[in-house]
């Protein structure tokens, strides 16, 4: 498995069903980029308006709709785009426990963050505890890719099962997950750039990496608990 791999996988399967994927893109920002843009409104110069940060538990649910829906996709299994809607209530709770535990993992590290970062230049201890916070940052983000992969791929799996997973999987696989972890960086980061693609290009291209790099490092493990059940 290579980040070479995943990334030609990912573009391949997404031209593959150009227009499908697409739609998905737009379902999902329609509905999503209301409630982000509602949760910008909760950062003022006097602090921050916590209930306004609320309605983001709902991205959750349509998140997981949608990596269902390209999975199946990615999968050649039948599959609709009215299917978006109709997977959207069995996911509900799934995909609001899902961001309410990055919600709380992220404001707690951005917290502590932002702590250690005022005093650091008080002493060389302050730094390097803001330096160690910013790695778990993006350890965390690395882990959440494949946390919410899991989600879809191994959908039966229980959420201490997924987070125990995807926080040690990447461990196993720190060169490629650190790889895989900088080009979906680099593809949001360019798709913001490129402000016309966001809503049609970033969900089902960033959700075609996750898919595509969920399964492939899962692969091994995969095959070893055949062994074993063999």
């Amino acid at each position: 498995m290579t980040f070479w791999n995943i990334t030609k996988d990912a573009f391949k399967k997404f031209y593959e069903s150009l227009f499908f994927n697409i739609i998905i893109s737009l379902i999902w920002f329609a509905f999503s980029a209301p409630i982000m843009f509602l949760a910008l409104n909760a950062f003022r110069p006097q602090g921050i308006t916590f209930p306004l940060l609320i309605p983001l538990l709902l991205i959750g649910p349509f998140t997981i709709s949608g990596l269902t829906v390209i999975d199946k996709k990615y999968c050649r299994e039948p599959v609709k785009l009215r299917q978006f809607f109709t997977y959207l209530p069995p996911v509900f709770i799934k995909g609001i426990i899902n961001m309410a535990f990055a919600g709380a993992v992220y404001a707690v590290l951005l917290i502590a963050a932002n702590f250690y970062l005022a005093r650091s230049g008080e002493s060389f201890v302050m730094l390097a505890l803001t330096a160690l916070v910013v790695y778990f940052l993006l350890y965390f983000t690395l882990s959440q890719m494949l946390f919410w992969g899991l989600s879809v791929v191994r959908e039966e799996m229980d959420f201490l099962t997924r987070a125990k997973y995807s926080l040690l999987i990447p461990l196993d696989n720190l060169i490629h997950s650190a790889i895989w972890l900088l080009i979906q960086l680099v593809l949001t980061a360019g798709l913001f750039i490129l402000t016309p693609g966001l809503p049609v290009l970033f969900f089902s291209l960033t959700s075609l990496l996750i898919i595509s790099g969920t399964r492939k490092l899962l692969d091994p493990y995969v095959k070893e608990e055949l062994k074993i059940e063999m």
